[in-house]
């Protein structure tokens, strides 16, 4: 038997990846709700406060100064509550930032414990073609990308947002066109986003690879130092790591010409501009009323303030997108991690009680062609005790990693180590296809034939049993490929001696337009296809069902028991 292993373990982010970026961020934060909806609440509160002081000062020239009237204890008291508001407001933006840190730093410490928790549980192949220093990278700089954004883009951009709605309101307030003038900045800020969004996420996503494969270098290079020595092979290797150099510096060179046309220059440039409307404005109302009144006057020094306050959100906003664009695609490289299946976990525990091993024939190799493995044989009875010798490169560390299933077999069968495992525990009937499917092999023809001879052991005790049930939906919803599976159930009679109603329907006609098979292959072939979906094997042909399949986590085990048992009623009597 032969495993085909894939060498590229570069994870390539798409627009879908990102997406399920940031619901991983979503997820990972969800515990955090509370802190999150507390804090918008003192950070609209400084909002608020940040938006009184231009009102007071506002205030204070048109009832006061240019009529130089009033006592001077109510203009010190104005100028007394704008700097007692301003201190209010930094203060609460300062306590939401610690509380934020502390949502940041607990969400992260969830994704890289949940990263870890998932690396631990991968298949030993997966390692085979997996490079270690990426694998770090993922756990460590990946993740504290991540946290970056928790950090500084969730408390700049949320705050941002909500002075900037505050402040709009209050220029609502005092002259609504006016406060359409500036409005223009918002469209003209998010066409620079826009196109600083196409044009850095790809130079970021370099950047970040190429950091990974000089993280991976690094550390392979100087763990094998002496190999490397001993080969003359240092000068290629520094060749390599200049080259990795090169690559990175020019995709951090792209991502900051991006920030250098796209971030605060544009905004400056945007805010003199706005300054100037606002100005020319104000200047035609001078000409048209030969000079300003008092109550504009007041108005022009409230709206130059608020400008000011407007740009500068905005220009957090933007010079966050950099840090925005390294998180998101940091959360992507992290979600591709774990997307990779893990190995099978066992059912149970305990310690073995009797069985035995044997290899007949079994050839295997790590790459296509590339045999380690010729045609072994050999038998080891239950209690035997057996030593595997050889020289170097034997393959003595193969056949153990076979033996404790490191490696998916392609090929080969299941047989029974005991002729009387079905009678001793009428379960083995369940257990045996949960192992088929697990192990990626047929059952051996002598084992099915037992199979057959003991389907009277399947009776409604075995039909109540946890075990057996727990197994059986193992094999419908856990097992690779679960059709194969149940058809295997069907062809040896255990399908439909488990499940009655389906025995009902084995072999039934439909004489319809709608269907090409009998009942029972119809039945299997809807879980193949809802495997399928799930995969995202027939993402092409039925786009939108494998777009919708990942939200049914919540109820897959309902979904693929529906699929199993949706036209069984066509077996009752009509």
């Amino acid at each position: 038997m032969t495993t085909e292993v894939t060498t590229d373990t570069q994870p390539q982010s798409t627009p879908g990846d990102r997406r399920e970026a940031l619901r991983l961020l979503v997820q990972a934060a969800r515990p955090e709700r509370r802190h999150l909806a507390i804090g918008s609440l003192w950070l609209a509160a400084a909002a608020g406060l940040d938006a009184l002081g231009p009102l007071l000062g506002k205030w204070l020239i048109d009832e006061h100064l240019v009529p130089r009237a009033g006592p001077m204890a109510t203009m010190i008291s104005l100028l007394v509550g704008a700097w007692i508001a301003g201190m209010l407001a930094s203060s609460l933006r300062y306590l939401q930032l610690i509380r934020l840190a502390g949502l940041a730093m607990r969400s992260v410490q969830r994704i890289r414990e949940s990263v870890y928790a998932h690396v631990m549980g991968l298949p030993i192949a997966f390692f085979d073609r997996a490079i270690t220093g990426q694998l770090v990278s993922r756990v460590t700089n990946d993740t504290e990308a991540v946290k970056q954004l928790y950090v500084q883009v969730l408390f700049v951009m949320l705050d941002s947002v909500i002075v900037l709605a505050g402040l709009v309101a209050a220029m609502a307030w005092l002259d609504l066109r006016l406060m359409a003038v500036v409005a223009l900045l918002l469209p003209a800020v998010a066409v620079i986003v826009f196109f600083y969004q196409r044009w850095s996420a790809p130079a970021v996503a370099r950047a970040r690879e190429m950091r990974s494969d000089i993280n991976a270098q690094t550390a392979e290079s100087i763990a094998g130092m002496a190999v490397l020595r001993a080969t003359g092979a240092t000068t290629a290797f520094s060749r390599r790591y200049a080259n990795l150099n090169e690559r990175h510096y020019r995709a951090r060179r792209e991502e900051l010409r991006a920030n250098a046309w796209l971030l605060r220059p544009a905004l400056d440039f945007l805010n003199v501009a706005l300054l100037a409307g606002v100005m020319a404005v104000f200047g035609s109302r001078s000409a048209e009323s030969a000079g300003l009144g008092a109550l504009e006057i007041g108005v022009l020094y409230a709206f130059v303030s608020y400008i000011a306050r407007v740009v500068e959100p905005l220009i957090q906003i933007t010079t966050q997108f950099s840090q925005l664009q390294q998180a998101i695609v940091a959360a992507a490289r992290v979600n591709v991690l774990l997307r990779e299946a893990e190995a099978p976990r066992p059912a149970a525990s305990g310690r073995i009680a009797s069985g035995a091993l044997g290899f007949e024939g079994v050839s295997f190799g790590y790459l296509p062609r590339r045999t380690v493995l010729h045609a072994v044989d050999f038998d080891v009875p239950a209690g035997g005790f057996f030593g595997i010798v050889g020289a170097t490169g034997s393959g003595k560390s193969t056949i153990v990693a076979l033996l404790l299933r490191f490696y998916r077999a392609e090929a080969g069968r299941i047989t029974l180590a005991d002729d009387t495992a079905f009678a001793k525990d009428p379960v083995n009937l369940i257990r045996i296809f949960k192992a088929s499917g697990a192990l990626g092999v047929e059952i051996h023809p002598d084992a099915l034939n037992d199979i057959r001879l003991n389907l009277r052991k399947i009776d409604d005790m075995l039909r109540k049993d946890p075990e057996a049930n727990g197994l059986f939906l193992d094999c419908l919803t856990e097992s690779g490929d679960p059709e194969t599976i149940l058809r295997a159930m069907n062809e040896a009679g255990v399908l439909g001696r488990f499940l009655p109603e389906f025995g009902k329907i084995v072999a039934m006609m439909q004489f319809n337009m709608y269907h090409h098979y009998t009942v029972d292959e119809h039945l299997i072939r809807t879980v193949g296809v809802l495997r399928a979906l799930e995969t995202g094997a027939l993402s092409d042909d039925h786009p939108l069902s494998a777009k919708l399949f990942p939200t049914l986590a919540s109820s897959r085990l309902a979904l693929f028991v529906a699929g199993l048992l949706h036209d069984i009623a066509k077996g009752r009597d009509e």
